[in-house]
Protein backbone atom coordinates (compact mmCIF):
# COMPACT_ATOMS: atom_id res chain seq x y z
CA UNK A 1 0.00 0.00 0.00
CA UNK A 2 1.54 3.06 -0.73
CA UNK A 3 0.00 6.83 -0.46
CA UNK A 4 -0.14 9.16 -3.12
CA UNK A 5 -1.87 12.61 -2.55
CA UNK A 6 -5.51 14.32 -2.70
CA UNK A 7 -6.32 11.05 -0.43
CA UNK A 8 -5.95 8.19 -2.72
CA UNK A 9 -4.02 4.90 -1.62
CA UNK A 10 -2.67 2.59 -4.31
CA UNK A 11 -2.70 -1.41 -3.69
CA UNK A 12 -1.27 -3.62 -5.37
CA UNK A 13 -2.34 -7.59 -4.16
CA UNK A 14 -0.63 -9.01 -7.15
CA UNK A 15 -2.65 -9.08 -9.81
CA UNK A 16 -1.34 -9.28 -13.29
CA UNK A 17 -3.91 -7.23 -14.91
CA UNK A 18 -5.17 -4.94 -12.46
CA UNK A 19 -3.44 -2.57 -9.64
CA UNK A 20 -6.30 -0.78 -7.41
CA UNK A 21 -6.69 2.98 -6.46
CA UNK A 22 -8.60 3.63 -2.84
CA UNK A 23 -10.04 7.27 -1.86
CA UNK A 24 -9.57 7.78 1.91
CA UNK A 25 -11.90 9.54 3.34
CA UNK A 26 -11.09 11.65 6.62
CA UNK A 27 -13.99 11.14 9.89
CA UNK A 28 -13.56 12.91 12.94
CA UNK A 29 -13.45 11.03 16.20
CA UNK A 30 -16.17 12.56 18.43
CA UNK A 31 -15.50 11.52 22.06
CA UNK A 32 -17.91 11.71 25.14
CA UNK A 33 -17.59 10.82 28.00
CA UNK A 34 -20.12 10.94 31.56
CA UNK A 35 -19.18 13.05 34.36
CA UNK A 36 -19.59 10.18 36.67
CA UNK A 37 -19.41 6.33 35.16
CA UNK A 38 -22.99 5.33 34.94
CA UNK A 39 -24.13 2.08 36.37
CA UNK A 40 -25.67 -0.63 34.18
CA UNK A 41 -25.93 -3.19 36.39
CA UNK A 42 -24.30 -6.40 37.55
CA UNK A 43 -22.84 -9.22 36.20
CA UNK A 44 -21.27 -11.95 38.15
CA UNK A 45 -21.54 -10.00 40.90
CA UNK A 46 -19.60 -6.88 39.09
CA UNK A 47 -20.70 -3.46 39.11
CA UNK A 48 -20.65 -2.92 35.37
CA UNK A 49 -20.38 0.98 34.37
CA UNK A 50 -20.59 2.77 31.07
CA UNK A 51 -17.68 5.31 30.84
CA UNK A 52 -17.26 6.29 27.00
CA UNK A 53 -18.48 6.11 23.46
CA UNK A 54 -16.53 6.86 20.44
CA UNK A 55 -17.77 7.52 17.23
CA UNK A 56 -15.76 7.30 14.05
CA UNK A 57 -16.34 4.54 11.54
CA UNK A 58 -18.03 2.46 13.98
CA UNK A 59 -19.99 3.14 17.29
CA UNK A 60 -18.13 1.94 19.97
CA UNK A 61 -19.48 1.57 23.29
CA UNK A 62 -16.61 1.51 26.11
CA UNK A 63 -17.24 -0.52 29.56
CA UNK A 64 -15.30 -1.76 32.87
CA UNK A 65 -16.19 -3.10 36.02
CA UNK A 66 -16.13 -0.71 38.82
CA UNK A 67 -13.17 -2.08 41.28
CA UNK A 68 -15.17 -3.90 44.13
CA UNK A 69 -13.60 -6.87 46.45
CA UNK A 70 -15.65 -8.87 43.95
CA UNK A 71 -13.53 -7.37 41.00
CA UNK A 72 -10.54 -8.00 43.18
CA UNK A 73 -11.14 -12.10 43.30
CA UNK A 74 -12.33 -12.29 40.43
CA UNK A 75 -9.18 -10.89 39.22
CA UNK A 76 -6.87 -12.86 41.40
CA UNK A 77 -8.92 -16.27 40.43
CA UNK A 78 -8.70 -15.66 36.62
CA UNK A 79 -4.86 -14.86 37.01
CA UNK A 80 -4.41 -18.28 38.63
CA UNK A 81 -6.51 -19.89 35.74
CA UNK A 82 -4.13 -18.23 33.43
CA UNK A 83 -0.75 -19.06 34.98
CA UNK A 84 -1.93 -22.87 35.18
CA UNK A 85 -2.80 -22.59 31.72
CA UNK A 86 0.38 -21.17 31.22
CA UNK A 87 2.13 -24.26 33.28
CA UNK A 88 0.43 -26.50 31.15
CA UNK A 89 3.13 -28.55 28.51
CA UNK A 90 2.31 -27.13 25.41
CA UNK A 91 1.02 -30.62 22.93
CA UNK A 92 -1.30 -30.67 25.80
CA UNK A 93 -2.37 -27.03 25.86
CA UNK A 94 -5.88 -26.24 24.88
CA UNK A 95 -7.29 -22.89 24.57
CA UNK A 96 -6.87 -19.84 26.87
CA UNK A 97 -8.76 -19.53 29.81
CA UNK A 98 -11.01 -16.32 28.76
CA UNK A 99 -9.82 -12.54 29.86
CA UNK A 100 -11.70 -11.27 32.78
CA UNK A 101 -14.08 -8.27 30.60
CA UNK A 102 -15.45 -11.20 28.34
CA UNK A 103 -18.00 -11.67 31.08
CA UNK A 104 -18.71 -7.07 30.35
CA UNK A 105 -19.61 -8.43 26.70
CA UNK A 106 -23.25 -10.32 28.18
CA UNK A 107 -24.64 -6.60 28.50
CA UNK A 108 -27.39 -5.46 26.18
CA UNK A 109 -26.84 -2.89 24.03
CA UNK A 110 -29.16 -0.95 21.00
CA UNK A 111 -28.40 2.17 19.42
CA UNK A 112 -30.72 3.98 17.96
CA UNK A 113 -31.32 7.21 15.63
CA UNK A 114 -33.84 9.91 15.14
CA UNK A 115 -33.84 8.66 11.03
CA UNK A 116 -34.22 5.23 11.71
CA UNK A 117 -30.76 3.63 11.15
CA UNK A 118 -30.60 0.03 12.04
CA UNK A 119 -26.90 -0.39 13.88
CA UNK A 120 -25.69 -3.58 14.11
CA UNK A 121 -23.04 -5.47 16.44
CA UNK A 122 -19.87 -6.04 14.36
CA UNK A 123 -17.01 -7.02 16.88
CA UNK A 124 -15.83 -6.43 20.59
CA UNK A 125 -13.16 -6.78 22.74
CA UNK A 126 -12.44 -7.38 26.01
CA UNK A 127 -9.36 -7.61 28.39
CA UNK A 128 -5.99 -7.34 28.17
CA UNK A 129 -3.01 -6.68 29.68
CA UNK A 130 -3.33 -3.46 31.75
CA UNK A 131 -7.39 -3.68 30.40
CA UNK A 132 -8.29 -6.57 32.32
CA UNK A 133 -11.73 -4.83 33.14
CA UNK A 134 -12.21 -3.04 30.25
CA UNK A 135 -14.56 -4.07 27.11
CA UNK A 136 -15.83 -2.91 23.73
CA UNK A 137 -18.53 -3.16 21.81
CA UNK A 138 -18.60 -1.71 18.48
CA UNK A 139 -21.74 -1.13 16.29
CA UNK A 140 -21.76 0.32 12.09
CA UNK A 141 -22.89 1.84 10.44
CA UNK A 142 -21.37 5.30 11.33
CA UNK A 143 -24.27 7.65 11.98
CA UNK A 144 -25.24 9.91 9.23
CA UNK A 145 -24.09 13.39 9.30
CA UNK A 146 -27.51 14.91 10.15
CA UNK A 147 -28.00 12.82 13.59
CA UNK A 148 -27.24 15.51 16.63
CA UNK A 149 -28.01 12.92 19.29
CA UNK A 150 -27.69 8.92 19.41
CA UNK A 151 -29.92 7.21 22.53
CA UNK A 152 -28.59 4.10 23.54
CA UNK A 153 -30.32 1.33 25.52
CA UNK A 154 -27.69 -0.82 28.02
CA UNK A 155 -28.74 -3.52 29.64
CA UNK A 156 -27.56 -6.09 31.93
CA UNK A 157 -28.73 -9.42 32.21
CA UNK A 158 -32.43 -9.86 34.04
CA UNK A 159 -32.48 -6.23 35.10
CA UNK A 160 -33.86 -2.92 34.15
CA UNK A 161 -32.67 -1.65 31.01
CA UNK A 162 -30.61 2.55 31.50
CA UNK A 163 -30.96 4.56 28.85
CA UNK A 164 -28.09 7.34 28.00
CA UNK A 165 -28.64 9.90 25.15
CA UNK A 166 -25.31 11.47 24.10
CA UNK A 167 -24.86 14.30 22.14
CA UNK A 168 -22.60 13.99 18.53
Amino acid sequence: MDRLDGGVVALDYGDDDHAFRLTVEPVPRRRWAPDQPVRIGHVDGLDVDLVGITVDNFVHVQLTAAPTDERDRLTRSDTDAFERWAATARETQQDPPDQPARRLMRISITVRDNLGTVYGFRVGQSGGTGTEWEATQSFRPRPPAEVGELPFTLQAPGQPEVSVPVAL
